[in-house]
């Protein structure tokens, strides 16, 4: 079997720089595209862990995903950090699953099995996963004066006397 060492570090770039503009889509995020490149070259440093021993592989492809999600996307919350790592360990694995499941090996084959998993998950993603819009509640009755945050929600038909009721925790 041959390997071209220019086709396995331009597809490893490919996909990490996919997989991680497809988590800023998702998490409806701005993309910043020299962190999603910055980390994509850091992926392709992680790919020469390959070549030592197997031990030391698993621990740089286990650890190398945390440091490529932290570089590649900007840390807010330890919640939406935790969904993110594994959101792109999901997709690398599941990748690379179909790709042993179906005995791809050609460079075709593996273009048009990546092409048709990422048009898969960005027409089934939903519009967002975090809403990041909030809106500034002010309650005010004769003495009280209360505020709050919240978000909109469109869905909501509760009425008392035709005022909207709000709900606050």
């Amino acid at each position: 079997m041959v390997l071209y060492v220019d086709v396995i570090l331009f597809m490893n770039f490919a996909i990490n720089y996919c997989f991680i503009e497809l988590i800023y889509i998702l998490f409806n995020e701005k993309i910043k595209m020299m962190r999603i490149i910055i980390s994509s070259l850091l992926s392709l440093t992680l790919l020469f862990a390959f070549f030592t021993n197997y031990y030391v592989y698993n621990i740089v492809k286990i650890g190398g995903g945390f440091i490529i999600i932290l570089i590649g996307i900007k840390f807010v919350n330890k919640f939406k950090y935790i969904v993110m790592v594994s959101l792109y360990y999901i997709l690398e694995f599941a990748f690379i699953g179909i790709l042993q499941s179906f005995n791809i090996k050609g460079i075709v084959g593996l273009l048009f099995l990546f092409i048709i998993c990422i048009l898969m998950l960005i027409y089934s993603k939903r519009k967002n996963i975090f809403r990041t819009k909030t809106y500034k509640i002010i309650i005010e009755m004769e003495k009280l004066r209360v505020e709050v945050e919240g978000f909109l929600d469109t869905g909501n038909t509760a009425t008392y006397k035709n005022v909207p009721i709000i709900f606050i925790d």
